[in-house]
């Protein structure tokens, strides 16, 4: 998640309940500096942007789209429990905002709050059953439950609506591999590469699924590309120089532990 330099302390807005808001006392005053909000927001001033939509709200304290404004710069900074109370005050005025959901559940997933993050996604898909990221997303948070079949069906209905995707591919070609169907896994990770050939995890994965199906030449080949795109992941150095190992090269595989050693020293005393 990109990190945005906002204020420092956001606490320091009003806080508003949703019981307490009333009329807006100068509609016009605010849609002004949502305005100006906005403008800011695009010529990358995020920080005047994070103040002019404070200040529509204190003018308007019922206006949402001023709270889900700042919510995404919150995020976008990494402010994630402050970024989600503005979506809840956003949503409590405004309930049918899927993309305000879908962006809720983000905050909750970044922060391991899978089972909520779930219940957005879930919210997000009953109201825009096209919503390609939010089956996506649904399918990563019960990827990281280890719900692999479930998390599977997510990722084939996100690639329905969007075939190349790539992180999608990725995350469908993990759940294969974690459920044993290693052949369609490579087969997923290839075309994730071929969209996006600048992921090294790609490759990693890609390379050890090739390893479990017994092609070392291929997974020594990504590894290779994996290390060229990320070289200074010790863990990497390591894989390769297990392939190398078994390919009978110990003088390579001796290079990269010692490699993996020099990246991370405490490596073999984990």
């Amino acid at each position: 998640m990109r990190k945005a330099k906002l204020p420092q302390e956001p606490s320091t807005v009003p806080e508003l309940a949703v019981a307490e808001i009333q009329e807006p006392y100068d509609l016009e005053a605010a849609e002004n500096l949502f305005r100006q909000a906005e403008q800011a927001e695009q010529s990358g001033d995020l920080e005047s942007a994070f103040h002019a939509y404070t200040a529509a709200i204190e003018r308007a304290p019922n206006m949402a789209k001023a709270y889900a404004g700042r919510a995404f710069l919150l995020m976008q900074s990494g402010m994630l429990e402050e970024a989600i109370s503005d979506y809840d005050r956003a949503l409590a005025l405004q309930p049918d905002e899927w993309n305000w959901i879908l962006n809720r559940g983000v905050c909750k997933f970044e922060l391991e709050h899978l089972e909520d993050a779930i219940k957005d996604y879930d919210a997000a898909i009953a109201l825009r059953p096209d919503c390609a990221p939010a089956y996506m997303n649904r399918g990563m948070a019960k990827t990281d439950l280890e719900d692999y079949t479930h998390a599977l069906e997510d990722l084939d209905k996100a690639l329905e609506l969007n075939p190349d995707n790539a992180k999608a591919l990725y995350q469908r070609g993990f759940c294969k591999a974690m459920l044993g169907r290693e052949e369609e896994a490579v087969v997923d990770l290839s075309r994730a590469i071929e969209l996006e050939p600048s992921d090294a995890y790609a490759y990693a994965l890609r390379g050890s699924v090739n390893l479990n199906l017994g092609n070392l030449r291929q997974a020594k080949a990504d590894y290779d590309d994996a290390i060229r795109l990320d070289p200074d992941d010790a863990d990497l150095y390591v894989r390769r120089g297990n392939v190398r190992q078994m390919l009978g090269d110990s003088e390579g595989a001796e290079r990269d532990f010692a490699e993996a050693a020099r990246l991370n020293p405490d490596l073999w005393k984990q």
